[in-house]
């Protein structure tokens, strides 16, 4: 398969050491990853190093082609590398707390990847999806985090300023240990970092 066609349908992001990171809902066979490893993205300089596979749905889920994309990845760099997964929350009525998402996600990935660390980033993004209560999902995500950490798990951010600002407002409250995955739709460079200082 060309790596051209496997790229297609992936979300590809550059860290600030060239390391290339990437998420996809897709199945992704380990002979894809593989591919995909031994290949350069955006250049000579350019490798991909990071998975980050989907865990969680906005319907209250786990995913289990996510869970075994990651285990995928794993396989096809040796177990290399922590593993790091992705939760879109439930957020509409009816939804299990943050606190019993974040439990059930991540009893779902130690069932099937039998590991004991692992890398969460929660998404926060998408119009009309999160109610319009400010304070409220400031509490949500900051229980959701709480959890997480109280798990053991790395806990981090995927969102953009326009999604930040209208999710959860002027919201600076998060531990600065937590890093920010900045969906950068707009092109343009610019340091989100401040959000989640104390």
């Amino acid at each position: 398969m060309k790596l051209l066609n496997f790229i297609a349908f992936l979300f590809v992001f550059k860290y600030a050491n060239s390391s290339v990171y990437f998420d996809a809902i897709q199945p992704i066979t380990v002979a894809q990853f593989q591919c995909a490893i031994n290949s350069t993205v955006g250049g000579t300089t350019e490798q991909l190093k990071y998975f980050i596979g989907r865990i969680w749905t906005s319907n209250g889920k786990s995913d289990k082609t996510g869970i075994q994309n990651i285990q995928n990845f794993l396989t096809a760099t040796n177990y290399f590398l922590v593993p790091q997964g992705y939760m879109f929350p439930c957020v509409s009525d009816g939804c299990p707390s943050a606190s019993d998402q974040v439990k059930s996600a991540w009893n779902s990935v130690k069932a099937s990847l039998n590991t004991s660390s692992f890398v969460l980033w929660v998404d926060v993004e998408g119009e009309n999806i999160w109610p319009t209560n400010k304070t409220a999902n400031q509490f949500f995500i900051q229980e959701l985090v709480g959890q997480a950490n109280s798990l053991g798990l790395r806990t981090n951010i995927f969102t953009s300023k326009t999604y930040w600002d209208l999710i959860v407002g002027n919201f600076k409250t998060l531990s600065t240990s937590t890093l920010l995955w900045y969906a950068n739709y707009d092109g343009q460079p610019v340091c989100y970092r401040k959000y989640f200082l104390k």
